[in-house]
């Protein structure tokens, strides 16, 4: 059978500062794509990040008083990877 494909806009959380960015995420088989556009709506969309969702520990909603909040963590050396943190767009 084919692979199931997912897609949508999500905010993410920057690390650097408490700014959020508009993310276009795909998931094909088993990798999760992250673009600035979506790539059905422009040329110019290229890939700017890449997740092997194999090597995800756990992908949980987060209790923040916001609707949609999610973390996704890949697996790290010692365990201790922060994590993604994500919300639903809904302006999408």
């Amino acid at each position: 059978p084919p692979a199931a494909m997912t897609s949508g806009w999500v905010l993410r959380k920057v690390k650097q500062n408490d700014k959020w960015v508009r993310r276009w995420l795909e998931v094909n088989r088993h990798v999760l794509y992250s673009y600035q556009a979506c790539p059905a709506e422009s040329a110019q969309a290229r890939v700017i990040n890449m997740l092997d969702l194999r090597k995800t520990r756990e992908i949980k909603l987060v209790d923040g008083g916001v609707a949609g909040l999610f973390c996704i963590v890949p697996v790290s050396a010692d365990d201790s990877h922060p994590g993604y943190l994500m919300r639903a767009d809904s302006a999408a």
